[in-house]
């Protein structure tokens, strides 16, 4: 990485990453080979059309949108009580949070005949999950969360949530597409 050793950084505490002035305040030019600042860069160079999908800059839309197929929007959102992934283990935590659920709002449950806490299958192409059902009115009907980033074993079947997300790489330059999916949920009949 070129960035030192972990010695240097054990004792400095920090690595100052900040390009030198003439650079951090453009004074050298921007990164194209003219120098100047181009509203409509050209992101591929030898991709012509991929420019013009994106010549100015605008909202790029990367979710998935909902269907008849998958009508409900699920948001995988961190749940209050679990800063990251380590507090998923911490006995007080998972005391508070109890087990994974899925938020759905009432005019869905309603719709489908699910009551609160009842398990539920919800998946998309990817896989699906059974889980417990949580009312919520504070988001918009056909939105569903599923808050935590809990391990798989603690979910039903030992399918964990992120089964049913995607790992798209969108342009224009990659990066990740997650939180957000397009789902079914089916009430289970026994």
């Amino acid at each position: 990485s070129n960035l030192g050793s972990l010695k240097e950084l054990k004792r400095k505490k920090f690595i100052d990453l900040q390009p030198e002035f003439n650079t951090s305040h453009f004074i050298n030019g921007f990164g194209h080979k003219d120098k100047k600042f181009h509203l409509t860069a050209e992101w591929k160079i030898n991709n012509k059309t991929f420019n013009k999908q994106f010549e100015l800059p605008d909202h790029y839309d990367l979710i998935e949108k909902s269907s008849t197929k998958f009508p409900f929007k699920l948001v995988t959102a961190p749940a209050h009580n679990f800063l990251n992934s380590s507090f998923t283990e911490t006995n007080a935590s998972k005391s508070i949070e109890k087990k994974p659920k899925i938020k759905i709002h009432s005019k869905d449950m309603e719709k489908l005949n699910i009551k609160n806490n009842e398990i539920i299958e919800i998946g998309n192409n990817r896989a699906k999950l059974k889980i417990h059902t949580e009312t919520f009115d504070g988001i918009l009907p056909g939105v569903v969360i599923v808050e935590g980033v809990w391990p798989n074993e603690c979910f039903i079947e030992g399918l964990g949530i992120n089964s049913l997300i995607g790992a798209d790489s969108p342009e224009p330059f990659g990066g990740a597409v997650f939180h957000d999916s397009a789902i079914w949920i089916k009430k289970i009949i026994c």
